[in-house]
């Protein structure tokens, strides 16, 4: 193990260890997540283990909680191997011991199940009021008295388990509503640090799209995007325009693709800031081969692919104030190039006071009669408008959504 892994997990046990010396109090378990494995922080193990797929996890969605409640279920799955390697508990631990080179003790797969079991054991201790479980390894598992330490997270009324999950997953499948712990600091969870490097928000705590995650469920949204979703859905499913494929220019956290992704299209997306693509990874489950990091400019000027829907929104008039490297026309132009059927689209207008002098002309028809002189597109249509210009926006975005039809 190298120095400074040391010195990390050295520093966090120790915060555990002081944490124990406060006062308990009770704490909602629908409010709690996953956070720390095995004396890493939840930021640090989540980059040393590569695994994104628990982050923000809320812990009686754990894959802890789950093996309980399978097992419970069907208690005879314990003495079947092949079913016990395939939980995702298991899994979970073979991560763990990727990263520290055991989990509770166990090193073996055999090991690991034997833990498994007696952890099933501790549950039916807790259920049942049964004798308690002796371990077969002692490494690693709190001392009886120890209480469960959590971290509340900033802008958040929601806790991340520092120490103490095989506990806290019991209480859920017991049913517990609350459950005591000690809390040692307030902290950003590793989701809340990754949104916080994204570039296109402009305050804290402030989400580009909306994101599912516990921890953020309060944070505002700048582009609420089920808004423009719906419209363009319920006009392609009226027009009955069949869809094969679409990219998103821009596409931030990816909800987009998602969205489109679930109604069958093969999807991609297009963005310059890998923070923001990590989320559409991480939150969105986008593949690597669904995310591209490029700067729109050099994806038009290289590909050769086409779609059949295109996604480009409030991107153009970055082009056309110069904040951006190409001119708008052109622009434009490429995008048209690669879409096969259907732009979505929207962009800055004159009625937002952030724009009134910079984009006086652009308002609904000027920006229609410049769709359609510099492209191919048939139809320009407007759908709507967005529903963003809320709180301190309230005299910007309501944007006109339009799509655009060849």
């Amino acid at each position: 193990m190298s120095k400074r892994k040391k010195i990390v997990r050295k520093k966090h046990l120790a915060e555990i260890l002081l944490a124990q010396l406060k006062k308990k109090k009770s704490v909602p378990l629908n409010k709690v997540i996953m956070g720390s494995q095995d004396l890493y922080p939840s930021e640090v193990w989540t980059e040393l283990s590569g695994t994104y797929d628990l982050i923000s996890t809320p812990i009686c969605d754990s894959p802890h909680a789950q093996f309980l409640r399978q097992m419970a279920e069907n208690p005879n799955d314990l003495n079947d191997n092949d079913v016990l390697s395939a939980t995702p508990y298991f899994r979970f631990i073979q991560n763990c011991i990727g990263v520290s080179g055991e989990y509770m003790g166990c090193v073996s797969n055999d090991e690991v199940m034997q833990w498994m079991r007696e952890f099933y054991q501790l549950f039916v201790y807790h259920r049942d009021k049964t004798e308690k479980p002796t371990f077969s390894k002692e490494f690693g598992h709190s001392k009886p008295k120890d209480a469960i330490v959590v971290a509340k997270l900033k802008k958040s009324d929601c806790y991340e388990i520092l120490d103490g999950h095989h506990r806290a997953a019991i209480a859920c499948v017991l049913g517990q509503e609350t459950i005591e712990v000690v809390v040692a600091k307030k902290k950003y969870s590793a989701l809340q640090k990754l949104l916080m490097q994204v570039n296109q928000v402009h305050k804290l705590p402030e989400l580009y799209q909306p994101v599912d995650r516990l921890e953020v469920k309060e944070w505002h949204a700048l582009r609420q995007c089920e808004d423009r979703f719906q419209m363009a859905n319920d006009y392609l499913e009226k027009n009955g325009i069949e869809l094969n494929n679409m990219i998103d220019l821009a596409c931030s956290y990816g909800w987009f693709p998602t969205a489109f992704k679930k109604k069958g299209l093969k999807v991609k997306g297009v963005d310059r800031d890998p923070n923001a693509l990590k989320i559409a990874q991480l939150v969105n489950g986008l593949s690597d081969d669904e995310v591209l990091c490029d700067r729109i400019e050099n994806f038009l000027t290289q590909t050769d692919e086409k779609f059949d829907l295109v996604v480009f929104l409030s991107i153009l008039h970055h082009y056309a104030l110069g904040r951006e490297p190409g001119e708008a026309i052109e622009i434009l132009k490429k995008v048209a190039a690669i879409t096969n059927k259907v732009m979505l689209f929207d962009t800055g207008q004159n009625h937002e006071r952030w724009f009134m002098r910079t984009l006086r002309k652009w308002d609904d028809q000027y920006i229609i009669d410049f769709i359609k002189e510099h492209t191919d597109f048939k139809e320009v249509i407007a759908l709507g408008k967005d529903k963003d210009n809320v709180g301190p926006y309230s005299k910007n975005y309501a944007r006109t959504f339009f799509i655009c039809v060849k």
